[in-house]
């Protein structure tokens, strides 16, 4: 019975790439009481956030990425969950491809 149980709760603390990203976006901005202000694109709200690359980063990403999408880029919301998930676990520095402040792009991969 005690494994049937572990099992069970085990499935339901699992970090989906969906709960992960809300998780830092307005998850978070919920969390610190702040969600009027950002965590998600409404307007009126401030807009710092990263535009990621899903095949910069390590030699391993893109041959994952053509796994999911098979190189035609993700056509359903499964698949892009899929990439945002490999962007979570092996992604890096490498996968930023623009960084924007308060609307106004500060940082843009050459």
């Amino acid at each position: 019975m005690r494994r049937r149980k572990d099992l069970a709760e085990a499935e339901r603390n699992k970090l989906s790439p969906y709960r992960g990203f809300w998780s830092v976006t307005l998850g978070g901005a919920e969390g610190l009481y702040i969600d009027d202000k950002l965590g998600n694109f409404e307007p009126g709200k401030e807009a710092d956030f990263v535009a990621l690359d899903p095949n910069g980063g390590q030699l391993a990403q893109p041959w994952h990425q053509s796994l999911i999408a098979d190189g035609a880029g993700p056509r359903t919301v499964d698949e892009v969950a899929n990439m945002l998930f490999a962007v979570m676990m092996v992604g890096d520095d490498r996968c930023v491809d623009e960084t924007w402040v308060m609307g106004k792009r500060l940082y843009k991969q050459s």
